[in-house]
């Protein structure tokens, strides 16, 4: 490829919305590229997983496509690496649009003389800026922007003729509702590739306590919201009697009245050609909860066949593990993924700490390698400080990395739980924030206390008991089957799924659930 042709294809790039992009010399093949599309950080290295085996065992052309915020400084490090991608204008978080509008509201008042900080703060609150009068503001300027997002989604898709799109998830915002239309329009199959669970009970927990997802009548949810769910009944789900939807009112009716409401947003799936899926049991989940089964195609996850290598090489994980952070040899390790309820807004950030440190404390008591791993949103400074003092250590690699190494493993409420199924480690779920997930009920090496006295307890018996670990870690093992498909094989599932979802149909054919569906 000349370079005048390469400027000729950038040019052509930049002009359907391109910002930036990293691609390989030559023509782009039409029909031979596949886009892999991730909302935040996490999507990004889990879709990352995927990308390496288009690239290197089928024949397409695997393009990362950055559009949100979380991603905005992902290109240098994806240049260095040699990834393809193409950045996009990042789509704003849901309410930053309104924010700024509260602080330009609030600058004019203060020029005025009259109390702008007080009327910002009454802008910002959930019943204000979720309410029907900014509400249906908001719905109008929203559709306009979901529409544009959209036009500018079905440029690129012309432009680069893929042969699938590969989504973290069907559901989200950002800009995922608009390149799914975009993609429906011109018969691109979507398809959900990253880390999901079917699991609407705690996406109700998460959103029970909030003003802007009440439905009910006697809830005094906001008019708006009764309307959404009168118009859209399948958007509503009933958990401990209070009726809720799955966003905010003006959002549910501004996607509908722009082509791109989700059929049924509680499970992933409903607006996709094929979730990818781990196992019959999770398959079996996703079916009871309304997906097509034809739908729901099991590969396992392709994260997983990196887990099974290092789970086969426990003895020297350990060891260099300790190693790295001068750590006694004779100890067993306790691996604890540190709650991160502050951070996800579950708890307030006064009660947390509070909590992190009696964590901390009853943690620093046990005869054993006590090694902490906090979440990507957590201040490791912070951290550092309050164990200065103390034996514990922070882990300055992922999480899933040394997952294999540990003898028991403490969390809360995380999908973490599944790696620690699949490696054999005894597991407690500690409920720092109340969390109730039923997807772990059923595997008695999972075991959930509400109480931190209690936790402590059971930790304690199976770092001093070999008969109780022992048997913990066998019923972790036997529930493997129940998580993923562990034998090192996912990878060569997903390349045989993603090329008989990418091989020539019949474009007459829409598989997805029909978008007008209630």
């Amino acid at each position: 490829m000349t370079p005048r042709h390469a400027r000729g294809r950038d040019a052509a790039l930049a002009r359907v919305g391109v910002i930036d992009q990293h691609l390989p010399d030559g023509p782009l093949p039409p029909g031979q590229i596949v886009l892999l599309l991730p909302r935040r950080t996490m999507h990004w290295e889990d879709l990352l997983h995927s990308y390496r085996v288009i690239e290197r065992q089928t024949g397409f052309m695997p393009v990362m496509v950055l559009a949100t915020p979380e991603l905005e400084n992902h290109p240098g490090p994806a240049r260095r690496q040699g990834i393809n991608f193409i950045a996009v204008a990042a789509v704003p978080q849901q309410d930053q649009g309104h924010f700024r509008f509260a602080a330009g509201v609030a600058r004019a008042l203060r020029r005025l003389g009259l109390p702008g900080r007080l009327a910002a703060r009454l802008l910002a609150s959930e019943r204000i800026r979720h309410g029907s009068v900014v509400g249906l503001a908001r719905l109008a300027v929203t559709r306009v922007w979901l529409r544009r997002q959209c036009r500018q989604a079905a440029r690129l898709l012309e432009a680069l003729s893929p042969a699938a799109l590969l989504l973290s998830g069907d559901r989200e915002l950002g800009p995922f509702p608009a390149w799914q239309r975009a993609a429906r329009d011109r018969r691109v199959p979507c398809v959900v590739a990253g880390v999901t669970l079917p699991s609407p009970d705690s996406d109700a927990f998460g959103r029970f306590h909030r003003a802007r997802f009440f439905a009910g009548i006697g809830q005094a949810a906001p008019l708006i919201n009764l309307v959404a769910a009168w118009c859209f009944p399948r958007q509503c789900r009933r958990a401990d009697g209070r009726r809720l939807l799955f966003t905010p009112g003006w959002l549910t009716l501004a996607l509908a009245l722009a082509g791109m409401r989700i059929p049924m947003p509680w499970v992933q799936g409903s607006n996709s050609d094929a979730i990818l899926t781990d196992c019959e049991a999770r398959k079996a989940l996703y079916v009871a909860n309304g997906i097509p089964a034809a739908r729901v195609r099991i590969t396992g996850r392709v994260l997983y066949d990196d887990l099974f290598r290092l789970a086969a090489s426990k003895a020297d994980l350990r060891r260099r593990l300790l190693d790295d952070l001068a750590m006694p040899a004779d100890l067993p390790i306790v691996l604890v993924s540190v709650p991160a309820s502050a951070e996800h807004g579950l708890m307030d950030a006064r009660t947390h700490y509070e909590k992190i440190e009696e964590l901390l404390d009853h943690l620093a008591s046990l005869n054993a390698n006590i090694i902490l791993s906090l979440h990507p949103r957590s201040d490791r400074q912070d951290y550092a400080k309050r164990i200065r003092e103390t034996k514990l250590r922070l882990l300055d690699k992922p999480l899933f990395q040394y997952m294999a190494a540990a003898d028991v493993f403490v969390c809360e409420a995380s999908t973490t739980i599944d790696w620690a199924i699949l490696c054999g480690v005894p597991t407690v779920d500690l409920q720092h924030s109340g969390i109730r997930i039923e997807t772990w009920r059923e595997f008695p090496g999972v075991l959930a206390f509400d109480r931190l006295d209690e936790a402590m307890e059971a930790i304690d018996r199976l770092i001093r008991d070999p008969a109780t670990h022992a048997r913990l870690q066998a019923a972790q093992m036997d529930g493997r089957d129940r998580i993923c498909l562990f034998d090192g094989k996912c990878a060569d599932r997903f390349r045989a799924v993603l090329e008989s979802i990418c091989a020539p149909r019949d474009s007459s054919v829409d598989r997805r659930l029909p978008a007008g569906s209630r």
